[in-house]
């Protein structure tokens, strides 16, 4: 399944297609397999930064990460899907399937701190869990090749790059034919949630289409203006489209 949607696509429609692509990929012999997620943000920043949409669509998979997208597929396209978070998935069950398969893990983001913090929490909660190394992602890209060959040197399986859109996907692109790892997942603030810095939302909040406020209330100063930029320009261009449907 693959949809396009305006000047990018989505072709993961639920947690199980999600998983099953995970798993065909750490099973392949073929390239890295990239995983990208599609919000308003994203959605925003493809419209807005020079390159980001080449670089997005690059992606091998990408993921609705946002119950605005889900609603705007089905009422543009007629289709169902599902959002699904990497974070939530990495908590419910990723994690557990990594440590039983004895998959390995590098982490790459955030700040040193907030870095080691979320290997100490991973590791408290999943005592046989194979992280493998870490980089935090305040680091000059004139030592991307050094990270990438400690990256390569430590065997990891996948690699979870978190240093916020769009510097992930651009840093990802740019090395991913370089880096011998299965998956990347660029992330957003995985590991600030990780590391106890932000809280997840409960359950009927993230599925109830509102978890940006949540989010927004725990960090109103750094989020505010992002999520009312991404989501006025979201909500508008869905609306000209709908109209301009309707005028047909």
């Amino acid at each position: 399944m693959k949809i396009q949607f305006f000047d990018t696509f989505i072709n993961i429609k639920d947690s199980d297609e999600y998983f099953t692509a995970i798993l065909r990929s750490l099973q392949s012999d073929e390239r890295t397999k990239v995983f990208h997620y599609l919000n308003s943000h994203s959605f925003h920043t493809i419209n807005t930064e020079p390159g980001f949409k080449d670089t997005f669509n690059s992606a091998d998979y990408i993921i609705a990460d946002g119950k605005s997208v889900v609603w705007a597929v089905k009422l543009l396209t007629g289709k169902n899907i599902k959002k699904v978070v990497f974070t939530y998935f990495f908590e419910e069950f990723l994690a557990r399937y990594i440590e039983k398969q004895q998959i390995r893990v590098y982490f790459l983001g955030t700040t040193e701190e907030n870095l080691q913090t979320a290997v100490a929490n991973v590791r408290k909660q999943y005592p046989k869990i194979q992280i493998v190394g870490w980089n935090n992602g305040y680091f000059d890209r004139s030592k991307s090749f050094e990270i990438i060959a400690d990256i390569n040197n430590s065997r990891a399986n996948i690699l979870i790059v978190g240093m916020g859109i769009p510097t992930s996907e651009f840093w990802i692109n740019e090395n991913r034919d370089r880096l011998m790892v299965k998956c990347i997942f660029s992330v957003g603030g995985f590991f600030e949630f990780i590391a106890g810095n932000a809280k997840l939302a409960p359950k009927w909040i993230y599925e109830s289409g509102v978890e940006w406020v949540f989010r927004i209330i725990q960090e109103p100063r750094r989020l505010w203006r992002r999520y009312l930029n991404a989501n006025y320009y979201f909500i508008s261009t869905i609306l000209k489209k709908i109209i301009k449907n309707g005028s047909r």
